[in-house]
């Protein structure tokens, strides 16, 4: 409940949208169409947090970074890909990778949703322990490789697995409150959220099951390696 008041506070740019506003989708990106990690995080930074902008819809984007939608209460739609409509209601949760292209309705007051915004290369310590035969490890890859493997989404209906629901609270509180160690912490997390998604695959929505090899996963994680050695993994 801590968490949820905190999250419900207007923003800055929900106050100006509320006063007559629109979007300024400048603020998201210098290149139409594609949100940019680097206008919404501070320089090096592998993971953060945002609420959702609440008030207004958001038209079709991509992003350069892996996105989890997390439906903190509420409901929200949205449309992947223009044609593949979802509604994410509480406690579900949503991932896109870097060639969906998404757009979300507009919501209300008590809709509230935070964005998680990460890079590939934190998702080293959870690919590690999940393997690399499954969807999980197919949607990570799928984001860096393409070339036809595209797994663009990923919709868990988690809202009553408890697990799955701490961990994602975990996660939201270490980010907003900047906990020592937090790199290391938010790493585990992240792969023991995605051992217990594994565990929920009868509860997932996708788009394209496919599969992918194990030297696959090992060449990901080599392209992450050498093209994301220089980035900082504080968190």
């Amino acid at each position: 409940q801590d968490l949820l008041k905190r999250l419900s506070e207007i923003t800055a740019e929900e106050r100006r949208i509320l006063d007559g506003g629109d979007l300024d989708l400048a603020a998201y990106s210098d290149k139409i169409g594609e949100v940019n990690a680097e206008r919404l995080t501070e320089t090096g930074k592998l993971i953060s947090i945002r609420p959702n902008t609440r008030f207004i819809a958001f038209p079709p984007h991509s992003h350069n970074y892996v996105e989890m939608v997390y439906m903190c209460s509420g409901r929200q739609r949205h449309i992947i890909n223009g044609s593949t409509e979802l509604v994410l209601k509480a406690g579900e949760l949503l991932l896109l990778n870097q060639h969906a292209v998404h757009e979300t309705g507009r919501t209300g007051e008590n809709d509230i949703a935070v964005n998680f915004i990460v890079m590939p290369q934190f998702f080293n310590t959870a690919l590690e322990l999940i393997g690399s035969d499954n969807q999980l490890s197919r949607f990570i890859v799928s984001g860096l490789a393409g070339g036809g493997r595209e797994l663009n989404y990923m919709h868990f209906n988690v809202s009553d697995e408890l697990p799955v629901q701490n961990l994602l609270e975990n996660l939201i509180y270490n980010l907003l409150n900047k906990i020592p160690n937090r790199r290391n912490i938010n790493q585990v997390t992240m792969g023991l959220l995605f051992l217990n998604l594994l565990n929920c695959t009868d509860r997932l929505i996708t788009d394209a099951p496919g599969s992918v090899s194990e030297g696959i996963v090992m060449a990901a994680l080599k392209e992450i390696e050498e093209n994301y050695a220089e980035a900082s993994l504080s968190a």
